[in-house]
């Protein structure tokens, strides 16, 4: 019986650019000897890394979505076209993160396209703003192809190359299978469940290549989330590239603090998992990365405070940001909550949009396919 993630691959259409493939004299024989389909289309989720303590570690799905289509056919050279704000400056050629993840999945199946494609992107998650925009461009290319190949690479698979060219395993498996995942280190081999409802199925594990670590492999963890809550993104007209942001960081932080975010974490994972304001409050601090990325951008802390002193029960960071994410129960003040972040951002001179979601439970799923 297929695990939840593999019934609930997806595709969607997001945004088109171009790079050039191999032309074939007989498209429609080409395609039939390969028993490719023709088109699909597959929806990708947006997610937020972190929340407060879980640096690196911690990735949850969101219900934002892109989605991206994929098609046989058309010129010479393969079509990646966008379609929503921000798009225009995005790279054309095989350097786009979309094409990558096509392209990853055609490697793995040891398929070679027999003519030019075409990806169509819908792009509805913002970019650079610490809401997973990478991670959803490589899965969801990733997952478009292989929705063409019947499924034919297994999505864990699919995130372990991907974490090859991205790095952030945490919102890659988000994106792919959606939920709240943990990635650990753990010996090679080790004996863990799949994350999916079923919990039956060993997981595969991530290799994690650096040096220091060569000895273990990195697994994803699933982690259960109260449906009560709801996740309150106040989102600046402003990016941060999560580069600059990372870079900010220092190489060695205070064993008090290593600690003090060990009890963070675990304070916020039975919040979340129990709706309690008291824990996810207490638990959404963090002594790792915040404090530094709040000198490159200034407006986060006011932000925050703004969201906890109208009701929120805790506010952190959105991945790298500039986004910042507040959590508050479903019947609470919800729309009070993202005015008073995006009143505080205008307070700094930044326009900024709130929206308020529901965690994602499916990850990337199949919309369609022919």
């Amino acid at each position: 019986m297929p695990s939840s993630f593999e019934r609930n691959r997806a595709q969607d259409p997001r945004t088109h650019r171009t790079y050039a493939l191999p032309e074939t004299e007989n498209r429609e024989k080409a395609a039939k000897e390969t028993a490719l389909k023709t088109a699909a289309r597959i929806r990708v989720p947006a997610t937020t890394a972190n929340l407060g303590p879980g640096f690196d570690v911690l990735g949850m799905a969101l219900d934002l979505y892109n989605e991206v289509e994929i098609r046989w056919g058309g010129p010479s050279q393969a079509l990646l076209h966008f379609t929503g704000p921000e798009t225009a400056e995005l790279p054309t050629d095989s350097t786009n993160y979309v094409a990558q993840g096509a392209e990853t999945t055609f490697r793995l199946a040891g398929q070679t396209p027999p003519f030019p494609y075409s990806l169509t992107v819908r792009q509805n998650i913002p970019i650079s703003r610490g809401l997973g925009s990478s991670a959803a461009a490589l899965v969801g290319g990733a997952a478009a192809a292989n929705a063409l190949l019947d499924e034919a690479v297994a999505p864990l698979s699919l995130v372990q190359a991907l974490t090859e060219i991205e790095g952030h395993t945490e919102q890659l498996g988000a994106a792919m299978f959606g939920g709240l995942v943990a990635v650990a280190l753990a010996p090679i081999a080790p004996s863990l469940l799949d994350p999916t409802p079923d919990h039956q199925a060993p997981v595969e594990t991530v290799p994690e290549k650096h040096p220091s670590t060569k000895h273990r492999e990195k697994v994803l963890i699933p982690l259960p989330v109260a449906e009560q809550l709801r996740f309150i993104l106040a989102i600046p007209h402003t990016s941060l590239e999560t580069k600059k942001a990372r870079a900010s960081l220092p190489d060695q932080i205070s064993f008090t603090d290593a600690v003090q975010n060990i009890g963070y974490e675990t304070a916020l994972l039975a919040g979340l998992q129990h709706a309690n304001a008291d824990l996810i409050g207490a638990g959404m601090q963090d002594r790792l990365h915040q404090d530094t990325r709040s000198l490159l951008f200034p407006a986060g802390s006011a932000v925050l405070s703004a969201a906890r002193a109208q009701g929120a029960f805790g506010a952190c960071w959105s991945g790298a940001g500039p986004t910042m994410l507040a959590i508050a129960h479903h019947k609470g003040k919800n729309e009070e909550i993202g005015k008073a972040m995006i009143d505080t951002f205008a307070a700094h001179n930044i326009t900024a949009t709130m929206s308020i979601h529901q965690m994602d439970t499916h990850g990337t799923v199949v919309l369609s396919r022919s």
